[in-house]
């Protein structure tokens, strides 16, 4: 039986969850990834203002981790070279993006927002799928290098992890990657909030879980060298939804963090979990514990 839930099926915002989530279940390449988000956006933007008011109502989200308006991505990507079929493909899954006022109106351009003071305001959907699908480097060359570079520190410290995973060196410029790394970076929800809130609201709400589970089933879907999960939530659903479909390899303490290896038994998809969010400011880890986590995404997906 799915937990008790605050978030009645029959209103707008748990519909909305339920009907995009069962749209995930065709993604399984980059090529249905942008129709799956063509599909959000269009839906989002149109009434984006009373369905995050409705988000915030019934799942008691306040202040900070209230949702705003926005509208988000579920996946964004690293623009691919003519030489991509050389690229490694490593996916990077977070909980759900952030938002900052200051940088927000540069962003919702990007996006393609006719005009930022307007909440529902419609959405261009291909210069939308085009700034998503370019996100890097874009997003820091046109977002946060004009405001503050500070407002980019979460993909900053992600960016030079995946390249220590991937064993390429960083090319020593912010918002950068290496030719030879291909990047996606994946959230469990495609939703705007200055701070987490939807990880503690998903412990009662079926939708926001059901809607992580399917989430996190199309990472694994999608054609990659592997996938690490860097989020409580995304660690407890492994566990919890995906765990008849996961092979256990390995759970062991790095330092204070918790780390999990398993192998998605449908696509053979090898998976490194922590059970933190260690890009995050609150989150980061030290030199040597990153360094041995490092190693053991390494070991572990290289093995495959």
């Amino acid at each position: 039986m799915p937990p008790r839930t605050r978030t009645n099926t029959d209103n707008p915002f748990a519909s909305f969850l339920n009907r995009h989530a069962d749209a995930l279940s065709t993604v399984k390449d980059r090529s249905s990834l942008s129709t799956w988000h063509r599909q959000f956006a269009h839906a989002w933007a149109s009434n984006a203002r009373a369905l995050a008011d409705e988000a915030n109502k019934t799942l008691h989200l306040a202040k900070e981790q209230r949702l705003v308006a926005d509208v988000g991505y579920l996946a964004v990507e690293s623009a691919l070279q003519p030489a991509s079929s050389e690229r490694q493909t490593y996916i990077l899954v977070s909980t759900n993006p952030g938002w900052n006022e200051q940088t927000s109106a540069r962003e919702r351009k990007q996006k393609g927002y006719s005009a930022r003071t307007t909440a529902s305001a419609p959405v261009d959907l291909d210069q939308y799928e085009r700034f998503r699908s370019h996100f890097f480097p874009e997003w820091h060359e046109r977002v946060i290098a004009p405001t503050s570079v500070g407002n980019g520190a979460w993909w900053t410290r992600a960016n030079r992890f995946l390249h220590e995973v991937a064993g390429v060196e960083h090319p020593g410029v912010a918002g950068q990657w290496h030719a030879s790394l291909d990047a996606i970076g994946w959230e469990l929800w495609p939703f705007h909030s200055a701070s987490d809130g939807l990880t503690a609201a998903s412990s009662s709400s079926w939708p926001l879980q059901r809607f992580a589970g399917e989430s996190l089933r199309a990472a694994l879907r999608m054609p990659s060298k592997g996938v690490v999960v860097a989020s409580r939530a995304g660690f407890d659903i492994l566990r919890g939804q995906l765990h008849s479909e996961c092979h256990l390899e390995f759970e062991r303490h790095v330092g204070d963090v918790f780390c999990m290896g398993v192998t998605h038994r449908p696509t053979r998809r090898r998976v490194v979990s922590v059970r933190r969010q260690i890009f995050s400011r609150w989150g980061v880890l030290s030199k040597i514990d990153q360094r041995q986590v490092v190693a053991l995404c390494r070991e572990f997906i290289e093995g495959s």
